[in-house]
């Protein structure tokens, strides 16, 4: 599609469209969910992108397009991929931003990003800023676009014939520095997260040239005073392949060379910034040492929106005290995260068609009866019990829902951790750890619940109160070791507790009971391990959203003038619904066959039974119509006795039926077309 929308700018708009109305809806969902929603701080990153030869050499760079189905074994899903190809690490590290750009927007947060060129022949400054602090929107994504897809070496930027300007400075340095400005630029940003991430595939920035251990010792001054200023340097090398980052001190090598070493100069400088995000720090407090090395040389660009959104991301959703007896004293204070919550497309925005300019929605109650319109004051709310209607105040019902319990998790007891049921989880948990900051020894309390915990398998049962105006919930702390990546070197989830939010007596709900098999033939089994072992999934299990990804897409086409890919939506969808042409092949067939066969060799004519065809497939027959015909005796002496109104709506209905009348609307309508049939028979 290449529509555009007057002056709306929708990409840009995804991200901030109708603050108010949304903070509105939002402050609604957060006190039904009876969270303490602090505001959190916006981040701001800068990539400072490097332009140095290396960057343009000429290589094969692979980029997988889209996602694919995630089914049976690698072979198969190898051979589903389809990529982008890029011929140099520049074009590559502006299309993983402008990808990582194209994500924010759909999460529609508040943070600002921004792209400075540093080793760039700019005036003999040595640095560019290409993209200013800004909301990724349509123009900034336009822009990145231009760069990483242009065949055109005019419209890429110019090498700088040398890695330091006139005064002996590294452009390294003067592209922090002009970061640092930036992210301090403005006063509203104090206290925002602030990050500079390095994308670069020259090793030695420097230089063996004279004059640089001074440029070094200038470099690393520059990072030092980022790190005072809360702002974290990290380090991204542009590797293709696992092996081509590596430690040590090699010896100059080519430009065009096919491996980064670390030991040049970027572990020291790794070194000189490395500033810990907060699980990282409660790590260290733990008595482990992160390794930056490790670090640096595990780091891709393909990771980029999970190592951005890793560290200026991980934001509380309220601090709250865990009490453990009231007298004498014993709390603690935690940090309650929220590790999954479902993703909505947002509403739509009302536009002025003449100037599309907003338009603002405004509410008026009017009388049911009357039509009156009402003032608020005019206004009660009530509430049903059984047939009447039970008027009360807000301040009344404010008194009705106050209880004497302070904000905060109240523990009641402990429980083994076999008496937890998957379907007691009422809704999605929370994760909790402790926060040093807000009460002086909360880890080491945290820490030895924790590990009696985890030594006991026991369970906390709580009441947790986050907020004072809400009711208490039930909940069940669940004590957790960390969890890392498959090669055990990134944590995905540190050490904590999972907030298990637990049904009340009112909650549950009884299901009707159903027959059960004493003995299962043993060939059944086996049919469906085979079934089981033959459907086996490789990989992740983080599959799109179809509804949302086709939403964004048609909405970023539109916003960019680009056409969208039939075949991506097809992708991400198939994610999702089985494949037909797996379900399909003789060798599934035959083994669905041997599992009907081991369970009934009849299977297929008794399924086919119980109402004449499988259950879920059969649809109900509806009667024939009654032939309408002339009014009987009994219905005409109603009629006449005037009785009508005396029958109920049911008993109206059929005789409207029997006449071959519509049996919708109300009482009265029903009762008119009676007599209005009758009077012409």
């Amino acid at each position: 599609s290449t529509r555009t929308m007057g002056d709306v700018d929708f990409l840009s708009g995804l991200g901030d469209q109708d603050r108010d109305d949304e903070d509105e809806e939002g402050d609604e969902d957060r006190d039904a969910e009876g969270l303490d929603w602090a505001r959190s701080k916006k981040s701001l990153a800068l990539f400072l992108v490097d332009c140095s030869p290396p960057m343009f050499a000429k290589c094969e760079i692979k980029v997988e397009k889209f996602p694919t189905v995630q089914l049976r074994n690698s072979d198969q899903l190898e051979d589903s991929k389809k990529f982008f190809t890029f011929t140099n690490r520049f074009s590559y590290a502006i299309n993983e931003i402008s990808r990582f750009c194209r994500a924010q927007v759909r999460r529609a947060t508040a943070d600002r990003f921004g792209v400075v060129f540093f080793n760039i022949d700019e005036d003999k400054k040595g640095v560019q800023v290409f993209l200013e602090l800004n909301q990724p929107n349509v123009k900034f994504i336009k822009a990145l676009d231009e760069v990483s897809r242009s065949d055109d070496v005019g419209k890429m930027p110019k090498s700088a014939s040398k890695l330091f300007d006139e005064s002996g400075n590294s452009h390294l340095q003067l592209g922090i520095e002009e970061c640092k400005q930036q992210l301090f630029q403005d006063k509203n940003d104090k206290d925002a997260k602030k990050a500079i991430y390095v994308l670069t595939w020259l090793d030695d920035p420097l230089g063996d040239t004279k004059g640089r251990e001074i440029r070094k010792a200038s470099c690393l001054k520059s990072v030092g005073d980022c790190k005072e200023s809360q702002i974290r340097v990290a380090v991204v090398p542009l590797a293709v392949n696992d092996d081509q980052v590596l430690p040590g001190r090699s010896p100059s090598v080519p430009a065009d060379c096919e491996a980064f070493y670390i030991g040049r100069f970027y572990e020291e400088l790794s070194n000189a910034a490395y500033l810990p995000s907060e699980s990282q720090a409660d790590a260290e407090g733990d008595g482990e040492k992160l390794d930056v090395a490790t670090q640096l040389i595990d780091r891709r660009v393909t990771n980029l929106e999970q190592e951005v959104l890793g560290v200026l991301n991980p934001r509380s959703m309220a601090s709250i005290n865990w009490i453990i007896s009231t007298n004498p004293r014993v709390e603690m204070a935690v940090k309650l995260y929220a590790l999954t919550m479902e993703a909505k497309i947002k509403s739509h925005v009302w536009l002025d068609q003449r100037n599309n300019k907003r338009v603002k929605v405004m509410t008026q109650r009017s009388c049911k009866g009357t039509g009156q319109l009402l003032l608020e004051s005019q206004i009660e709310k009530y509430y049903p019990y059984g047939r009447t209607e039970v008027v009360i105040t807000d301040d009344e019902m404010k008194q009705v829902k106050s209880m004497d319990m302070e904000k905060g998790i109240h523990l009641l007891g402990f429980k083994p951790r076999s008496s937890l049921r998957v379907e007691d989880n009422l809704r999605a948990p929370y994760f909790i750890y402790p926060d040093e900051k807000a009460l002086v020894g909360s880890t080491m309390t945290f820490t030895a619940f924790w590990k009696g915990m985890l030594e006991q398998d026991r369970i906390a049962i709580c009441a947790m109160r986050s907020r004072s105006n809400v009711a208490p919930r039930l909940v069940a702390l669940v004590a957790a070791n960390e969890r890392r990546d498959e090669d055990g070197r990134r944590i995905l989830a540190p050490d904590g507790m999972h907030v298990v939010n637990l049904p009340f007596s009112d909650d549950i709900r009884a299901i009707p009971p159903h027959p059960t098999v004493d003995e299962v033939p043993e060939e059944a089994i086996t049919a469906a391990e085979k079934i089981m072992e033959h459907f086996q999934m490789c990989g992740c299990c983080d599959f799109e959203n179809p509804q949302l990804f086709r939403h964004f897409k048609h909405l970023e086409a539109i916003s960019l003038e680009e056409k969208v890919e039939e075949e991506e939506l097809t992708a991400v969808e198939a994610c999702i619904i089985p494949d037909p042409e797996e379900f399909s092949s003789d060798e599934v067939k035959q083994m669905f066959q041997d599992f009907k066969n081991a369970i009934d060799p009849d299977y297929d004519s008794k399924v086919m039974q119980g109402g004449g065809k499988a259950a879920g497939s059969a649809k109900r027959k509806r009667e024939p119509k009654a032939e309408p015909g002339p009014a009987d005796a009994n219905l005409v002496d109603i009629v006449n006795s005037g009785g009508l109104e005396k029958l109920t709506v049911d008993k109206l209905k059929e005789h409207c039926r029997s006449l071959g009348l519509t049996v919708g609307g109300k009482k009265a309508d029903l009762i008119q077309r009676i007599l209005d049939k009758v009077k012409q028979d």
